[in-house]
């Protein structure tokens, strides 16, 4: 172990050089009288004894970190090998992978998040940077040592080693002292599942969420074995106005001990049926669900969770949205309505990695009974979708529905994710409108729009003939 106030091996860039300089170019009376005051602040007296009023410290840092900005230039640099070492958290040991974002050490789960938040922040003019991550426990020895004996460091409030939240991988110092920094993180952090643990340290934000929440750059042979990366093969694509996907589609996943998954029939229920779980204050998930969102065109889209009250209690259900190679973390009350309540809007490319993802660990106590619910997620175009492709001359003006004696729904987009608005008996003639491209059926991929009465809709043409 190095002795109390001896740095770490390179080096430990401390506040109290500055202010070691700041005294030193004081000469003559000044110079007593400047000590004699930082005497009183810091309360040492003979043996170096620290008389700061609280025990050890324990989970804070005291005084903000000096910013020597060795890393502005590097800022936005992330380096996801991995390095192996020894976490802490109350005193308990456990293995930790760090790797450096914005040249600092910080848990490779923990990096992703940041890494998104950073983005998102830079996206709104704001340059987030880490000031100080992960702390080895020789780091933390050194410090603790200063605090004690009041020989380094400035004499700043440290915890002891081993009880630092620094040492955990999971605190970060940012440069809050930042033009606009503390202002949007005080209105975005916990989009991402960061939040100021340290009331009285405005620079002091931890992530402690799901190592699912962000799909980031790190960590890629975890994140490439992941069940969930990717939707399921038969899950369909979106028209590029967009639809809805049910808790009973393709394009939903549930994961977890399926136990706790309980289905029910509810007539408040987007579709009449459910999923719901209770939700618990665990580290990770137990249950989860994922809905898959593939458009058929890139574009921004407003994405709804239906909400039944009855089944949706929790009161802080967080939605993991994966988009367009981003990530964002929104925490809506369920309580306080029901039906289609919004995300926000978002912008999604043609990939199938894109997703909405609640998990039942929400932070909130098991024993209150609150409840999540997997049901219908409604996605909505909302900037200028493009044209349907020309189609040929309407050389079939009127189908007949041919579906072996059963009837066929009417969708109101070309795709089955919606409710059918009505139903044509097999052999009915309609008007057929136009033909659009939709979710494939039988190897089909038209759909038309056609008109029988006050009725009106799409039909897959994989159930039709020409009517000439």
């Amino acid at each position: 172990m190095p002795a109390p106030c001896s740095p770490p091996p390179g080096g430990y860039a401390v506040k109290a050089t500055v202010v070691d300089n700041m005294v030193m170019r004081h000469t003559g009376s000044l110079a007593p009288t400047l000590l004699a005051v930082a005497a009183l602040i810091l309360g040492t007296v003979p043996g170096c004894s620290n008389n700061l009023g609280v025990s050890d410290g324990d989970g804070i840092d005291g005084e903000e970190p000096f910013d020597d900005g060795s890393n502005i230039e590097l800022q936005g640099v992330y380096d996801c090998s991995e390095r192996a070492d020894t976490g802490f958290r109350n005193g308990s040991r456990f293995p930790i992978t760090v790797v450096s974002v914005d040249a600092r050490p910080v848990e490779v789960d923990t990096a992703n998040a940041y890494i998104a938040m950073q983005d998102a922040a830079r996206r709104d003019g704001v340059n987030l940077r880490i000031v100080s991550g992960f702390r080895t426990n020789g780091e933390q020895q050194y410090l603790y040592g200063c605090y004690v004996n009041c020989n380094c460091n400035n004499c700043n409030l440290a915890a002891r080693p081993g009880y630092s939240n620094h040492q955990s991988g999971h605190a970060l110092d940012l440069n809050t002292s930042d033009r606009g920094v503390l202002s949007w993180l005080n209105n975005n952090g916990r989009r991402f599942g960061f939040s100021r643990t340290v009331p009285s340290e405005d620079w002091h934000w931890e992530w402690w969420g799901n190592d699912r929440d962000f799909e980031g750059p790190c960590g890629g042979e975890r994140a490439a074995a992941a069940p969930t990366s990717t939707a399921p093969a038969d899950c369909p694509t979106l028209p590029a106005e967009g639809g809805i996907i049910e808790e009973d589609s393709a394009c939903f996943t549930p994961g977890g001990p399926t136990q706790y998954l309980r289905a029910v029939d509810d007539a408040n229920a987007s579709d009449g049926s459910l999923i719901w779980t209770g939700v618990t204050a665990a580290a990770d998930a137990a249950n989860y669900g994922v809905w898959w969102v593939k458009p058929a065109q890139a574009g921004r889209y407003r994405i709804e969770a239906y909400i039944n009250r009855t089944y949706g209690s929790s009161q802080q259900a967080k939605y993991a949205i994966r988009h367009n190679g981003r990530n964002d973390l929104v925490t809506l009350n369920l309580t306080t309505a029901g039906g289609f309540r919004s995300l926000g809007e978002f912008e999604f490319t043609t990939g199938a990695a894109q997703r909405v993802r609640l998990d039942d660990n929400t932070g909130e106590r098991s024993n209150l009974s609150r409840r999540i619910p997997f049901d219908a997620l409604r996605i909505t175009r909302i900037d200028t979708a493009a044209p349907p492709p020309p189609t040929a001359a309407n050389t079939c003006p009127r189908v007949r529905v041919s579906t072996d004696g059963g009837e066929l729904n009417v969708r109101p987009t070309a795709s089955t994710a919606q409710a059918p608005r009505g139903t044509l008996p097999d052999g009915s003639v309609v008007d057929r409108l136009s033909t659009r491209q939709g979710q494939e059926v039988r190897g089909n991929t038209d759909w038309y729009e056609v008109r029988q009465g006050s009725l009106t809709g799409f039909i897959s043409a994989a159930f039709t003939t020409c009517v000439q």
